[in-house]
């Protein structure tokens, strides 16, 4: 959305300038808000990503889809090849995505700080909704214990993890996506 002037009702946010306005509710943009979810809504003032900056979170989000469907086609394996294989597939999946948390960041014009905390603003920003922020907290939790063996890490725990992680990992997308497409609408 490209405007000039924009005064949220309700929420009393003004903004005036040039650049991109976002909005965004949880709730995957519902059209119809109601007074309350809209005093919810934030607007974020971000310049419109160029080709180059979007092609690099689509490189990212591409790298995400990738893993996650080799840990889908290797996940019924239990052998020790497979199971290393879904480890290291996982643990790109999870850095691709604490790396467009970290660019988002970046592009909003926030200071980019350790991965749970930059979760944690998205999720404050209304980026993310609770839900994925959780999943993701959770998911950079073992991806830490996979790199590092940490508490002589469990496989068949560690498998149901991985595989929880994965039922959303298009929920989380779907976010970025959102996000992206309004930060580069011009």
């Amino acid at each position: 959305m490209d405007i000039n002037i924009l005064y949220i009702a309700f929420g009393g946010c003004h903004y005036t300038g040039g650049g991109t306005v976002v909005f965004k509710c949880r709730l995957q943009y519902d059209r119809y808000l109601s007074r309350e979810k809209l005093n919810k809504c934030k607007a974020y003032r971000i310049n419109s990503m160029d080709e180059k900056r979007l092609s690099r979170y689509r490189e990212k989000m591409s790298l995400i889809n990738k893993r996650r469907d080799n840990i889908n086609s290797w996940i019924p394996h239990r052998d020790e090849k497979s199971v290393l294989a879904i480890y290291k597939a996982f643990q790109e999946m999870i850095e691709a995505f604490t790396d467009i948390f970290a660019m988002a960041l970046k592009d909003m014009g926030e200071l980019v700080q350790d991965d749970y905390s930059n979760i944690e603003r998205l999720c404050e920003k209304s980026i993310l909704g609770e839900l994925q922020g959780g999943i993701m907290k959770e998911a950079n939790g073992l991806r830490n214990r996979l790199v590092h063996e940490y508490n002589g890490l469990v496989r068949g725990i560690a498998l149901e993890s991985v595989k929880n992680v994965i039922l959303h990992v298009d929920e989380i997308l779907e976010d970025i996506e959102i996000w992206m497409k309004n930060c580069s609408k011009k």
